[in-house]
């Protein structure tokens, strides 16, 4: 007797009876295409050629010395596996030594296993996103999208969680956390846990889901989990500081199977600011002096939200409209107060 195995666990039966086969995970397909290679051999298929069957018997009345049969057949795994459930087919086969059941010989049952099939196990890929820079830097307030997303095959699991672990001097805060699934995607719960550590600071933001179940097409097969964090505005989070964050995927009994990992050295805008100021020099009370207020950012990172305040000292009055700004890199300027009739402070 000889079982092989194929795609859809489609086998190959060399028997000289019937055999009584098991559906177990397996369910059987509607339709079969069954091959005979035997002379004067009749083959009855007993059960497993309708819909709803759940094994597959056959019956041959004879199989004469020398002659073979075989027997595909396919059967579909069933969609509730849990993921990396490893399953095989078993077959069992009873003969005898006569055409006359009561009086002949039963043989058997001989037994013969297919190769083991492992249901697919769920996979993530991570992406993190800064809201301002790129290359490996960051600055103190800016978001910093981590994206986890996990694709599923069909079937089933107790739970998944992923993990981001923060480490390094900087320190991080989480800005929001949620989770989408996809349309083919079902879940009992699912919680996030933030977990501060000795610094009061999250150390580890875990999001934890219970009771999924995944089917249909693949492209409705996923679930994403969306972490935002920051680097919290301190007295740790200083130029030329590094945080590590760790990303890592869990389902079932399987921790930390796949993770990643990104460094961050923290960067701060470093300004010059000067005023000068035509004429210089002795001048008549009423006369107009020009000043001219010049910035310049010489560090490696933009500034924001720029507030030049209180630029006349007591004794002086804003001339109406008289401010200019002359920057193409400064974007969306507002002039607050000093360029009309009546204001007392340049803003």
């Amino acid at each position: 007797m000889e079982l092989r195995s194929y795609a859809w666990n489609t086998a190959a039966l060399r028997t000289t009876h019937a055999p009584n086969l098991a559906g177990r995970a397996f369910k059987l397909g509607n339709c079969f295409a069954f091959r005979v290679f035997s002379r004067g051999t009749n083959v009855t298929v007993l059960s497993g050629k309708k819909a709803g069957d759940v094994n597959l018997s056959i019956f041959a009345g004879i199989l004469a010395q020398g002659s073979t049969i075989k027997i595909g057949f396919v059967a579909q795994a069933s969609s509730y596996l849990n993921y990396g459930s490893a399953l095989n087919n078993g077959i069992s086969l009873l003969y005898q030594s006569g055409s006359n059941p009561t009086l002949s010989h039963t043989y058997g049952p001989l037994t013969a296993s297919s190769s083991n099939n492992t249901i697919i196990q769920p996979t993530m890929s991570s992406t993190v996103t800064p809201s301002i820079h790129s290359g490996g830097v960051l600055s103190v307030g800016e978001l910093v999208t981590i994206t986890q997303n996990i694709s599923l095959p069909v079937g089933n699991a107790s739970s998944i969680s992923t993990s981001t672990y923060f480490t390094g001097i900087g320190t991080f805060q989480v800005y929001s956390i949620a989770s989408t699934l996809g349309s083919g995607v079902s879940v009992a719960a699912s919680t996030p846990t933030i977990n501060n550590g000795t610094s009061g600071y999250p150390s580890i933001v875990t999001y934890g889901l219970t009771g999924i179940s995944a089917v249909g097409p693949t492209a409705g097969r996923y679930i994403i989990i969306t972490t935002v964090i920051y680097l919290v505005d301190n007295t740790t989070n200083v130029n030329g500081v590094t945080a590590t964050y760790t990303s890592t995927f869990s389902w079932g009994a399987n921790v930390n199977v796949s993770s990643t990992s990104g460094t961050f050295t923290v960067v701060e805008p470093s300004l010059n600011f000067n005023l000068n100021n035509s004429p210089m020099g002795s001048i008549n009370g009423g006369d107009n002096v020009t000043f001219v207020a010049t910035l310049t950012n010489p560090s490696s990172t933009t500034a924001f939200n720029l507030n030049l305040m209180d630029l006349l000292t007591p004794n002086w009055v804003p001339v109406s409209g008289s401010i200019k700004i002359n920057s193409a890199s400064l974007i969306n300027t507002t002039v607050i107060s000093g360029n009309s009739s009546g204001d007392s402070a340049v803003n």
